[in-house]
């Protein structure tokens, strides 16, 4: 029934789901593609059955998107098969509305104003598919043909490698390539001139069965942290939807990992958008396609090559163990800033659409009275503070917001034919993102460098390893190559890397 109201029979859900039950929603909302292209030879049970009416849209008098299904069928193997939640920080009963409704939000808002939420994720969903919601696709699904008419065909498709269409000074593309549908490993990440249909077949129906196995150990371990049982989720969906197309219709290049990872990030700042605005009862406020509800946040860590060679000699007593112990360090730098801003902002760690090679890109929201920006301006004062203490000005770390833009900047608006007007608003979006980048690269270290120089004293003398900064002891390496070189020591023989949010929500 749409918008169950108990949980396990026991508890009425919550008036609104949290951010974290959106990003959860958004994160499974397509999972039951791979279901769905697993399920070869198999039918959906008669009680699930039993809900299309509730659950898929209908297109032209039949019901399309029946991946939607398939996905409630997942929902159902959890509940059935026992698989726990976190405690009392997660209601499935939301988390399941919120993914399997995407295609038909519930209706029952006008009764029951929490429903409106369910169309977070439609909206997510739209806005990181760009509203390409092409009539071949809802016909393949509608009827279990592709565009060729052959039935189950979409089983047997591959994820196109995005690589392989590359040009290079204006020369043509080289062959196609695909990927076939396997864990993610240094070999699955080879894209192949050829993948035999039945071997796509036979790959979804192994990764769907990894996966379920994967979910139910990940569930058992990630005991009752939502923020551990997101980021296992996140991890789940890398590891075995990372070969697997979002859509097999037209161009299949996205994969289901890429999808929902950016529906997650969607998903999570329009709730938090709305909630500072108490919208989220509100549905024209959350369908609003025009109201600009939404930035990114470039981050730019700076100065790596400079810092990571800084040494006084090549002799410098245990060398290896600070250099492993540097690039780690740098690395985790940037994840801590993440983490840390994501915290400042109250965000699921689904937010955090890149991470690599000392550059970020985070999704937020704009929220009233300029409270976005003055609380990047806190954080980048924070994070100055901490490298200049540490690295006094080799490294550096810039931050720099787009500007607003709407879900509708990146799609079609309704009284728009065709996509000219959509394509010119999303190049507008890229190119504020773009501009953000290189006003990142400007905004590093302002307020301790505003005075042109560091004031430093030296009573120790210079650090042995970097010949630079000042040494902590007599002898003794400065804090940073200290921090490097533990790091690097204890590295090789860790079984895990921990982080946490220190007290300040700062660097540490």
């Amino acid at each position: 029934m749409k918008g169950r109201m108990v949980l396990n029979g026991k508890r009425e859900r919550r008036k609104a789901p949290t951010i974290h039950e959106v990003a959860l929603g958004a994160l499974l909302h397509d999972i039951g593609k791979l279901h769905q292209r697993a399920g070869a030879g198999r039918s959906l049970p008669e009680a699930v059955l039993a809900r299309a009416e509730d659950v898929l849209p209908v297109r032209d008098g039949r019901h399309s998107h029946w991946h939607a299904l398939w996905s409630d069928a997942f929902f159902d193997w959890i509940e059935e098969s026992g698989q726990p939640w976190p405690a009392d920080d997660v209601d499935p009963a939301w988390v399941r509305d919120l993914a399997v409704y995407h295609h038909n939000p519930l209706q029952a808002y006008q009764r029951n104003p929490a429903l409106a939420a369910t169309w977070l994720v439609t909206v997510a969903d739209r806005a990181a598919s760009g509203y390409e919601r092409k009539a071949r696709d809802e016909a393949a699904e509608a009827g279990g043909t592709n565009a060729a008419g052959a039935r189950d065909a979409f089983r047997r498709i591959p994820l196109e490698a995005i690589q392989t269409t590359i040009r290079l000074e204006g020369r043509p593309a080289g062959e196609k390539g695909w990927f076939r549908p396997a864990p993610v490993s240094p070999e699955s990440l080879m894209p192949e001139r050829s993948i035999p249909g039945e071997v796509v077949a036979q790959g979804y129906g192994e990764l769907w069965g990894a996966f379920r196995e994967g979910w139910a150990d990940m569930a058992r371990r990630a005991g009752g942290g939502v923020g551990a049982f997101e980021e296992g989720v996140l991890s789940l969906l890398e590891r075995f939807a990372s070969t697997v197309p979002s859509s097999t219709v037209d161009q299949p290049d996205v994969s289901l990992h890429d999808h929902s990872h950016a529906v997650a990030a969607f998903a999570s700042a329009l709730h938090a958008h709305h909630a500072a605005r108490a919208e989220l009862s509100d549905v024209e406020a959350i369908r609003n396609p025009r109201r600009r509800k939404l930035r990114f946040l470039v981050g730019d860590l700076s100065g790596l090559q400079r810092t990571l060679f800084r040494l006084k000699s090549e002799q410098v007593k245990g060398l290896n163990r600070i250099l492993r112990g540097r690039s780690l360090r740098f690395q985790l730098i940037a994840e801590m800033a993440i983490r840390c801003i994501l915290s400042r902002f109250s965000l699921p760690l689904s937010c955090a659409l890149q991470n690599g090679g000392g550059r970020f890109l985070l999704l937020l929201p704009d929220l009233p009275d300029e409270e976005t920006a003055r609380r990047v301006d806190e954080l980048r004062a924070d994070f100055d503070e901490w490298l200049a203490g540490q690295y006094m000005g080799d490294l550096g770390l810039g931050l720099a917001l787009s500007a607003p833009f709407a879900t509708g900047d990146l799609a079609p608006l309704p009284e728009e034919e065709g996509r000219a007007e959509a394509n010119k608003r999303a190049a507008q979006v890229r190119a504020d993102m773009r501009a953000a980048i290189e006003i990142a690269k400007l905004r590093q270290l302002q307020a301790p460098a505003a005075g042109a120089l560091f004031e430093t004293a030296y009573p120790h003398g210079v650090c042995p390893a970097c010949g630079v900064r000042p040494a902590s002891g007599e002898g003794l390496r400065c804090p940073a190559c200290e921090a490097e070189h533990d790091l690097g020591r204890r590295f090789p023989r860790a079984r895990a890397v921990i982080l946490r949010l220190p007290a300040g929500e700062g660097l540490s």
